[in-house]
């Protein structure tokens, strides 16, 4: 006649379920472990006031070929300068640049230099250029500057 207590209990929730719900809650707590965070995940190795220095009015950022250290560093940071005439005498653009001609190994080398240690552009450049197999032991977690 009445239906019993066990008969009124939802059916049990399927793992796919539990996994999706877990999930999205981990994607709301922001505790992902896919989640990236500017910050965490590429933190600049110079002051923040150098990256929240707004370019000049009307600069157009330059289009660089990507240097991904199979090439001369020499090389590429002469091609750096010459698409950055415009900026070229000042050390917070040319430091907010030159990550943006990056890419593969050098660019992990690059978020892998202690916040705090880049105050000029030449130190950069010059940590950019010295030292043999730096990109590829930067790929494999150790940071040469």
């Amino acid at each position: 006649m009445y239906p019993t207590l066990g008969a009124l209990a939802p059916p049990p929730i399927n793992s796919e379920w539990e996994e999706m719900k877990n999930a999205l809650k981990a994607l709301k707590d922001g505790t992902d472990s896919k989640t990236f965070k500017f910050e965490n995940d590429c933190p600049y190795p110079f002051d923040k006031t150098i990256t929240m220095t707004p370019f000049p009015k009307n600069f157009e950022t330059p289009k660089f070929d990507k240097f991904r250290g199979k090439s001369d560093p020499v090389t590429h940071v002469k091609e750096f300068y010459m698409h950055c005439q415009e900026v070229a005498y000042n050390d917070v653009f040319l430091m907010r640049l030159f990550p943006k001609s990056l890419a593969g190994p050098t660019l992990e080398w690059f978020c892998r230099i202690p916040q705090g240690t880049i105050k000029i552009f030449a130190k950069l450049s010059e940590a950019f250029v010295g030292g043999e197999n730096k990109y590829e032991a930067a790929a494999l977690g150790d940071i040469v500057v």
